[in-house]
Parts: C-alpha cells; sequence; structure tokens
C-alpha cells in the first residue's frame, strides 16, 4: 500500500491500514447500531492505523465478544480475504486445512 502498489492505491499523503479495531468515542445522531464506549471492528479505505478514524456507520461492526480487540483487527479483511480464497480453492467443511501465517499482508 505505502509503495503505491496495491490493487486499490490511494494518493499520498495518506495513512495506510484498512481493518481495524477500537473503542467508539462519538456517534452521529442518526446511528443506532453503535453507541459510545462499545469495542467495534471496521473495514475502511484507509486511515485504519491512525490513533482515530472517522468513518462511515454502515462499515463499523460490534466486535464478536468472543474476540480481544487485538485479534479482531485482522477480521474485517483477512478473514474475508481468506474464506474466499479457499472457497475457490474447493475447500470444504469436511476438508482438513491449517494456514499459519505470522506475517500475512506484509510485503
Amino acid at each position: 500500500m505505502i509503495k503505491g502498489s496495491y490493487q486499490e492505491p490511494l494518493t499520498p499523503p495518506f495513512i495506510p491500514g484498512l481493518e481495524l479495531s477500537g473503542h467508539v468515542t462519538e456517534v452521529a445522531a442518526d446511528v443506532e447500531h453503535i453507541a459510545v464506549g462499545q469495542a467495534v471492528i471496521a473495514a475502511v479505505r484507509g486511515g485504519a492505523w491512525a490513533e482515530e478514524i472517522v468513518t462511515d456507520a454502515c462499515d463499523v461492526y460490534s466486535l464478536p465478544p468472543s474476540l480481544d480487540i487485538i485479534t479482531a483487527a485482522g477480521l474485517p479483511i483477512v478473514y474475508g480475504t481468506s474464506l474466499s480464497a479457499l472457497t475457490k480453492a474447493g475447500l470444504q467443511r469436511a476438508n482438513f486445512w491449517w494456514c499459519r501465517a505470522p506475517a500475512a499482508g506484509s510485503d
């Protein structure tokens, strides 16, 4: 992303990052599904590595209670991309697979 070779490049200067987790600090008056203080995850078009970010409410989801906030930060895009790739590869529930990618997303 920083090199400008990402599939949807951003125009510099920008803050990188496409997925995040954190606690809501402000909510617009017309937003009903999230509240101040709530733990959430989101997929955004850049800026996720910032200390704070403003994004559309439709991109924000409640943090699943079974996930800690650190683990959840990689859920919105990494999980979806992985699931899509495995599905396209023809793997089904009956198949056993193990994937270890400690540096997933690094270049």
